[in-house]
């Protein structure tokens, strides 16, 4: 199965609970061969993990610089907009 995003994808490893993750990323940027593609981030992470580091990596793009407090306060704020986006029709999954 895989689980995706604008800018993530989670293909799951078989049957199991983890997912190898990949970021989309932009390929030889500014040149003419420049494109996006999916770039391997990590293997056999838990769902959680990968949620964690889909948030960070969203944070990394937004922001250069942050306070410890500043990084808390914007992650909550990104992992509740992730959660509210993926709210769905409770009646599709019974």
């Amino acid at each position: 199965m895989i689980i995706s995003d604008i800018d993530f994808k989670m293909e799951q490893v078989k049957s199991s609970p983890f997912f190898d993750l990949y970021f989309l990323e932009k390929i030889h940027e500014g040149s003419e061969k420049e494109r996006s593609e999916f770039q391997l981030y990590g293997y056999g992470m838990t769902f959680e993990s990968c949620v964690k580091h889909i948030i960070s990596y969203r944070l990394a793009i937004k922001y250069k610089e942050l306070t410890t407090a500043q990084y808390i306060q914007v992650f909550k704020k990104e992992v509740k907009l992730f959660f509210d986006n993926c709210k769905t029709d409770e009646n599709i999954i019974n």
